[in-house]
């Protein structure tokens, strides 16, 4: 199945319509700095679970900083959050916190969103892209598999992905692509992360070439998010395009103005493994809870009065909001 019989599958006219209304009421709210909302959610990033089998020390979940309880997304949930938005969603992203393939129904629900005519994206560590979870996922109709490699020997890699095996990953790497080749399938789409830091920002251009022997299908370099380690100024890359942050001795700052605006909170909900609706993909503790999605559906929570109060805070003054200070939406990047 090839990319464009993909999208011609997603993309429908009721879909276009409500993306349509979407980015029209945000460009309404910006004039009028009050939060105008039409439509529903263009995307969604779904949490199947809040565990890993990793240890990051800039991760919630790695470092152990996460709060929130942790568990699994229940099938039945998964498939009424499809059910009850499959008109409107275009893309569907299967992963918040945690590891996705931890969880021994996630080709099940690939499978379920994508069959609703929903593009579906897994973010992975790559650790479990073996046997059986490979075959699954290409049969899945996945459109995105992302795989997180950052490194390109096991010394750079374990640095900060703590507890990895590189060529567990790489070697799953392979599989995937070999076996799409066998099914002559076209999809997923594989592509590998590069997270910069200081420990592996030399290593640029290895990982391009890395991925290109590999056979995946593209390369994306990405600045990091840092702030829960003892030091997070250590993890700043010393090359400026790389690096999100600006160093004050050991306290770090995100480059630029904090902008009074947001189109995440207009486009795109997140849900935690136990229904909640939080404020954004940065809200990792659900500390800014939108609702509950189980109980009320997403179309009633998305428009409650706490999520637009939250939206008016945002347009007002999103420099007093806690998970917005170390955000990039909004900043104006050299």
């Amino acid at each position: 199945m090839n990319t464009l019989w993909v999208w011609l599958r997603v993309l429908t006219f009721r879909k276009l319509w409500n993306a349509f209304l979407v980015y029209l009421s945000y460009v309404f709210s910006l004039l009028c700095r009050k939060p105008i909302v039409w439509g529903s959610p263009v995307s969604i990033s779904v949490e199947p679970t809040n565990q890993c089998n990793l240890h990051c020390p800039e991760c919630k979940v790695g470092s152990g900083w996460l709060r929130r309880q942790k568990g699994y997304l229940s099938l039945d949930l998964f498939k009424k959050l499809v059910d009850e938005n499959r008109n409107t969603l275009i893309w569907m992203n299967l992963y918040f916190q945690g590891e996705p393939y931890l969880h021994p129904q996630l080709p099940a629900m690939i499978s379920y969103a994508s069959r609703a005519g929903i593009y579906t994206m897994v973010a992975t560590n790559g650790h479990f892209l073996n046997g059986q979870s490979v075959v699954e996922t290409v049969k899945s109709g996945l459109g995105l598999l992302l795989v997180s490699v950052d490194g390109t020997d096991q010394a750079t890699y374990e640095k900060y992905r703590r507890g990895g095996n590189l060529s567990r990953v790489l070697s799953g790497i392979r599989e995937v692509v070999r076996v799409k080749k066998t099914l002559n399938a076209g999809h997923p789409n594989v592509v590998i992360q590069f997270l910069v830091t200081s420990v592996n920002e030399h290593q640029v251009d290895d990982i391009r070439k890395l991925g290109n022997k590999l056979g995946a299908d593209d390369v994306w370099i990405k600045t990091a998010q840092l702030g829960l380690s003892e030091n997070p100024a250590s993890w700043v890359p010393r090359r400026k395009r790389y690096a999100r942050y600006t160093c004050e001795g050991s306290q770090i700052r995100p480059k630029n103005r904090l902008r009074n605006r947001c189109l995440r909170i207009w486009t795109t909900a997140v849900v935690t493994w136990d229904g909640l609706l939080v404020s954004c993909c940065f809200d990792k503790d659900a500390a800014y809870r939108m609702g509950d999605v189980a109980e009320s559906g997403l179309s009633v929570c998305w428009k409650r009065k706490d999520f637009m109060d939250f939206r008016v805070r945002v347009l007002k003054g999103r420099s007093g909001i806690g998970i917005c200070r170390n955000c990039t939406e909004g900043l104006r990047l050299t």
